[in-house]
C-alpha cells in the first residue's frame, strides 16, 4: 500500500513534497 503523496510549489517556487505525514522541500531530500 502506497502513501498518498502530493507535490506543490510554495511561495518561493520550491517544489514541496507532502505525504506520509511529512512535509519537506524536494531539494532537501536529494
Amino acid at each position: 500500500m502506497y502513501a498518498q503523496i502530493g507535490f506543490y510549489e510554495d511561495r518561493n517556487g520550491d517544489v514541496v513534497l507532502v505525504g506520509d505525514g511529512k512535509v519537506g522541500k524536494l531539494r532537501d531530500m536529494v
